[in-house]
């Protein structure tokens, strides 16, 4: 029997929430969770190719740097596109996608020392 992944597990679960948010007709950050189900897509494959990206980690950086400039264009398009002031929690979005991206680094590196 195959022991279950749970950083697969977590990221589907991620992009079930993302998905739902656009059924519950949430009209706030519209490019921005579209951005974060792509992304999280990625993500997950690259969870599911892991030892592919344990042994290039150049690709790994460059997507997560790539990923967070298009996270926090998308947040500006977003409160440009609104004419209400944006919210500060808005903010926190790149904060969390960075702390994710970390915590999915160090899963990846820190085993192979």
């Amino acid at each position: 029997m195959k022991k279950i992944n749970m950083s697969i597990v977590l990221n589907i679960i991620m992009i079930i929430f993302l998905l739902a948010t656009f059924y519950w007709q949430y009209d706030q950050l519209f490019v921005t969770r579209i951005t974060l189900v792509v992304f999280a897509l990625i993500y997950l494959l690259f969870e599911v190719k892991k030892e592919y990206i344990s042994k290039n980690k150049m690709v790994f950086i460059i997507f997560s740097a790539i990923s967070l400039i298009s996270i926090i264009i998308s947040i500006i398009i977003d409160n440009s596109s609104v004419n209400n002031v944006p919210s500060d929690r808005d903010y926190l979005i790149p904060v969390f996608t960075f702390t994710l991206i970390v915590i999915m680094y160090k899963d990846f590196y820190a085993k192979k020392q």
